[in-house]
């Protein structure tokens, strides 16, 4: 996280990321049904913002990330997709802290 240096009441960071996302399954199918072992790896694209006010001893930080997997990753059964991971996802954390 790159954090500019703002005055000690306001706290500004942002950070941009990549990495690696390896996914494995093992199904195992019922009667009559067959199950199959698959793996995969793809990369992970995020961004990433922390604002955090200060004002005496209470503190309040707010964090957004968002990301995307790349190439989207689908899960199949029965010949259908039932899940498509990679879409574009955005996460919103707010919090609130009083120090001792």
């Amino acid at each position: 996280m790159f954090d500019p240096g703002l005055p000690s009441t306001v706290g500004l960071a942002v950070g941009l990321g990549a990495s690696s996302v390896w996914l494995q399954e093992r199904a195992t199918g019922r009667a009559d049904f067959q199950g199959k072992y698959d793996t995969t790896q793809v990369m992970l694209l995020a961004a990433r913002a922390r604002l955090a006010l200060r004002q005496s001893r209470l503190a309040a930080v707010l964090v957004l990330d968002s990301g995307v997997t790349f190439p989207a990753i689908s899960v199949r059964a029965d010949q259908r997709e039932v899940t498509r991971l990679g879409r574009p996802w955005t996460t919103v954390t707010l919090g609130g802290g009083w120090a001792f």
